[in-house]
């Protein structure tokens, strides 16, 4: 049964992006945006002809295979509403040109006239529509506290928002130069379809997206987008009530090469409501971390049982940096009702230091394959498998370290495959090798004679090399050399071709 997973197609989509792109160069007309110097009764049709708002991009009519090219350095406070789709062969694409930063798409208004009303008190006339607060200064960004009376304010960075202004506490006057706040005040950064409506094949590339009230990226029934080189950050609140850095439902998608980082729930979230089909996407090669939820979260909240299935996640990585305040999750999959999440491929992932569980299969969950994943020291557990009896494979895995719980946690056996792993506690804060159902286990022959499960696996230290803090190979010696279950992956989570007998985890030892 570990060979299900070839039912799912494994694409690399490098050679595809480079053939989309030079198909819209010489078939699509292409058009520029330039919020410094651009216009909007331009025609659009050069760099010295721009259009200056996304309320123009909104309004105007596209062909397959036309691109919009956004200047980069440029900051527009502004949705971007697609209303339009290329073809298969000929996407619309949306992008940047120029030198610089990445273009913006902020949802936020800026604020810098501040008033004292008493010591340490702010006030700031703000849109009664704001969202969420955050404080900007000398270009470093800190998450505002919402507190719900403004008696409370008695520590930086609080805030209390009645319907036209905010009162925050700084203990330092706070109209300095270069500081200043950010307001949440647009749902979105980029929107696209809505139930009923749909609009396909279309690839984003290299924007930077932030300070939404709900989700940064939001595609509602889009079908062949490709996301890729995103910066996509800081959406929602703190309070994990709302904000994705992406948010998918839609088939034939891939989410490539970005970040998704200090989003209020998800990273990545690909969710199935109601009738919405999720279906064969694809998220590979990000960099995922200090996200309040979770950092890739698929769930079916109540659609069809085959609503939500055929997901690839390969190569990414997630992590939380140290002070991180949240309880990030790494990858979860999990259904709610009668909805389920099947046939998903989760392979050659680095998850470290993760406040939360690195990789969680929990309820509805079905036919799910854990391959070649190495998680180190989180805060939970490292793998967490608690789909009953929905079918799971954990093959190839290293888990290492955690705080609470035991660095696997089974809580039912039955419909599972789970060998050739390599868990292991070698820190003094480490709690637990194994804990199946309430029993924990620190001998690995007592568990495998008792529990009859990873008869091919190890408890030795894999013997991960790491390089200011972040994996970056195993030594020659390590166990994991050449002991991994035989499966069909071609490269490691570097890209390095595979060669000869699998490694355990998520990168094939080299010379």
């Amino acid at each position: 049964m570990a060979d299900k997973n070839i039912n799912i197609i494994l694409k690399d989509y490098s050679l595809l992006l480079f053939f989309l792109f030079a198909l819209n160069s010489i078939f699509g007309t292409t058009y520029y945006v330039d919020y410094q110097r651009g216009s909007d009764l331009n025609l659009g049709l050069t760099p010295n002809s721009a259009w200056k708002s996304l309320k123009k991009v909104n309004n105007s009519q596209f062909q397959f295979g036309d691109s919009i090219l956004l200047k980069s350095g440029c900051i527009w406070r502004e949705e971007l509403n697609l209303s339009l789709s290329g073809s298969v062969t000929n996407p619309i694409v949306i992008s940047s040109y120029g030198y610089g930063v990445k273009p913006n798409i902020l949802g936020s208004e800026k604020i810098t006239l501040f008033q004292c009303l008493e010591s340490n008190i702010w006030k700031a006339e703000i849109p009664e529509s704001a969202g969420w607060i955050w404080f900007k200064f000398n270009n470093k960004l800190q998450w505002g506290k919402k507190e719900l009376k403004v008696k409370e304010l008695n520590e930086n960075y609080e805030f209390y928002l009645d319907s036209t202004s905010v009162l925050f506490y700084m203990d330092k006057a706070p109209s300095i130069e270069n500081f200043s706040l950010e307001v949440s005040v647009r749902d979105f950064g980029i929107i696209t379809g809505w139930y009923g409506e749909t609009h396909n094949n279309i690839i984003i590339d290299n924007l930077e997206i932030c300070f939404t009230k709900n989700s940064n990226i939001r595609i509602v029934g889009g079908s062949n987008w490709i996301i890729r080189n995103i910066d996509s950050h800081h959406s929602g609140a703190i309070d994990e009530s709302d904000g994705q850095g992406i948010q998918i439902e839609g088939r034939n998608n891939v989410i490539a090469s970005s970040k998704f980082y200090e989003n209020g729930q998800h990273g990545i979230f690909l969710s199935s409501f109601g009738n919405s089909q999720v279906d064969n996407n694809i998220i590979e090669q990000n960099i995922i971390y200090n996200n309040y939820h979770t950092g890739i979260d698929l769930m079916n909240d109540g659609g069809r049982v085959d609503s939500h299935q055929n997901t690839v996640i390969r190569r990414n990585y997630i992590y939380d940096e140290p002070n991180f305040e949240g309880n990030e999750v790494g990858i979860q999959t999990l259904g709610y009702e009668d909805g389920i999440v099947k046939n998903v491929v989760i392979h050659h992932n680095i998850i470290q230091n993760v406040k939360g569980i690195g990789i969680s299969i929990v309820n509805n969950s079905d036919s799910i394959f854990v391959h070649n994943n190495t998680v180190y020291e989180t805060k939970s557990a490292c793998f967490n498998l608690d789909n009953s009896a929905g079918y799971a494979e954990l093959l190839n895995n290293v888990g290492v370290n955690n705080t609470y719980y035991a660095v696997v946690f089974l809580h039912d056996l039955s419909n599972k495959i789970i060998d050739h792993n390599v868990w292991n506690t070698d820190s003094a804060t480490s709690t637990n090798n194994v804990l199946v159902k309430n029993e924990y286990y620190n001998d690995q022959f007592e568990y495998q004679k008792k529990c009859k499960i990873d008869l091919n696996s190890s408890f030795d230290n894999p013997k991960l090399l790491l390089n200011n803090d972040k994996i970056q190979g195993i030594n020659k010696n390590s166990i994991c050399v050449n002991s991994g279950k035989k499966m069909n992956y071609k490269s490691d989570y570097f890209g390095s071709e595979i060669n000869g007998n699998l490694d355990i985890g998520a990168i094939e030892y080299k010379e």
